[in-house]
């Protein structure tokens, strides 16, 4: 593993580790790398952010405020 240009990963070969602010891991493919991912990716309160509202709809928690 080796670091790379964003602050908060780890080259992992085929794979980049994005640490959040906290602490937890998300492995993204390089060559799934777009803008979209790396602007929310390599900002680690935006990964937090969108780690625990995926964490929140699997559990059943998310509220859907259109209907």
């Amino acid at each position: 593993m080796s670091n790379t240009r964003y602050k908060n990963a780890v080259d992992c070969g085929k794979m980049l580790a994005f640490s959040d602010s906290a602490g937890r891991v998300s492995h993204v493919a390089k060559e799934d790398m777009d803008q979209d991912i790396e602007i929310s990716y390599s900002n680690p309160d935006v990964l937090r952010v969108f780690r625990d509202s995926l964490e929140d709809y699997a559990d059943g928690r998310f509220v859907d405020f259109e209907l």
